[in-house]
C-alpha cells in the first residue's frame, strides 16, 4: 500500500494510517511536552494551546522567536481554510506578534493545502524552510556506534540539569533549563532520555517520545566543542535498539517502526541538514516534505538581544529538533 505517495489514500485514512497517523502524533507531541513544566512556568511564560477547528496552535509569549513552541499545525486539513479556521488562527497569532511556523504539505490536492497556501500568500506569509518526515522500520541497525562513545538512559532526575544544558544548546536559549522545559523530561513515563559520553565526559543529549502507536525521535543536542565525535549517531543507534526491544515486548499497537521530523532548507530533499543526513545513515527514508511558512516580518514583535547562530555543517551535528 503506497500511502507515502498517494495523497487521496492519505486523506482517506486521515489520522489513523500512514502520514495522517504521523501528523496526528505530531500534535500529541506538543501536548506531552507541555505536561512537563511546572504550572507557574506555563503561566509566567504565557504558554497556551488553542484549537481552531482542525488547527492546533501552541504559543509561548515569553519566547516569540522560538519556533519549537510557536507552531500552527493542521492548516492543510479539511475545513481548515474553507471554514475560516485558518484565518482565525492567524489573526490570534498576529495579535501576539509571534514568529510562528506553519508546516504545509506540498501537494495542493491533499486536503486543503492549496486553499491554505492561497490564504497565506494573500496575508503576505513567506516560505522560509521545509520540514522533512522520516520513517524507519524495525530492522537491526547496520552501523556500529563510534568507538569510545557510550549512551546512558536517564531513568530519574539525577542528571536532568546536564541533559537540559546539552539540549538547550541546540535551541540557543539557556532559560529553558531553568524553566523545566527540558530538565523535566528525564523520568517521565512517556519519554526516553539519553546522555552520550566519551572519555572527556558528556558530549550530547537526546530524547524520544514513546507514542503508543509509533515512537518519535524528538530532540538531539550538543555543544559546539563536542561536535564531530559521533555522539548523535550513537544516540540514534541506541534509540533504534530500544524501540526494537519495546516492540518485542508488545508495547505498541502497531509496531511498524520509528519516525522523526527534521527542519530543512527550502531546497529539501536535494539539500539536507546534517541531522537529516544522520537519519539517512541510520536507515531512515524520506516519506514527505512540507513547506514551512512564517508571518511577514512587519507582524513579528522585536526580540531583545537576538543573536545570530552560525550553522555547523558537521555531519554529526544534529542539534535541535531531529
Amino acid at each position: 500500500m503506497d500511502w507515502e505517495n498517494d495523497p487521496e489514500l492519505g486523506l482517506l485514512f486521515g489520522d489513523i494510517a500512514g502520514l495522517g497517523k504521523l501528523y496526528a502524533l505530531e500534535r500529541v507531541e506538543q501536548i506531552e511536552l507541555w505536561r512537563v513544566p511546572p504550572a507557574e512556568v506555563i503561566d509566567e511564560d504565557g504558554i497556551e494551546i488553542r484549537h481552531f477547528g482542525p488547527i492546533r496552535v501552541s504559543v509561548n509569549r515569553a519566547r516569540p522567536h522560538r519556533h519549537l513552541f510557536n507552531l500552527i499545525l493542521g492548516a492543510d486539513r479539511l475545513g481548515a481554510a474553507a471554514d475560516g479556521h485558518l484565518a482565525e488562527a492567524l489573526a490570534w497569532v498576529e495579535s501576539l506578534g509571534l514568529d510562528c511556523r506553519l508546516p504545509l504539505r506540498r501537494q495542493p490536492e491533499f486536503g486543503e493545502s492549496g486553499a491554505a497556501e492561497d490564504h497565506l500568500n494573500h496575508r503576505g506569509y513567506r516560505r522560509t524552510g521545509a520540514q522533512a518526515t522520516w520513517v524507519r522500520g524495525l530492522e537491526p541497525p547496520d552501523f556500529q556506534p563510534p568507538a569510545g562513545v557510550e549512551v546512558e538512559e536517564l531513568v530519574d532526575e539525577s542528571n536532568a540539569e546536564t541533559f537540559g544544558i546539552f539540549l538547550e544548546a541546540g535551541y540557543g536559549d539557556a532559560g529553558w533549563v531553568d524553566s523545566g522545559v527540558f530538565v523535566g523530561l528525564p523520568g517521565q513515563r512517556e519519554w526516553r532520555c539519553y546522555l552520550a559520553s566519551d572519555e572527556s565526559g558528556t558530549i550530547a543529549a537526546g530524547a524520544m517520545l514513546m507514542h503508543y502507536e509509533m515512537p518519535q525521535l524528538v530532540f538531539a543536542g550538543n555543544i559546539e566543542e563536542t561536535r564531530g565525535r559521533g555522539a548523535c549517531k550513537a544516540l540514534l543507534r541506541r534509540c533504534i535498539e530500544d524501540v526494537r526491544v519495546a516492540s518485542q515486548q508488545r508495547r505498541f499497537s502497531v509496531p511498524d517502526g520509528i519516525f522523526a521530523f527534521t527542519d530543512e532548507p527550502l531546497g529539501c530533499p536535494d539539500d539536507l541538514s546534517p541531522g537529516a543526513r544522520n537519519l539517512v545513515h541510520a536507515g531512515f527514508r524520506l516519506v514527505d516534505v512540507r513547506d514551512v511558512w512564517q508571518p511577514p516580518e512587519e507582524l513579528i514583535a522585536e526580540e531583545d538581544a537576538v543573536e545570530d547562530e552560525d550553522e555547523d555543517e558537521d555531519e554529526d551535528d544534529a542539534a535541535g529538533m531531529l
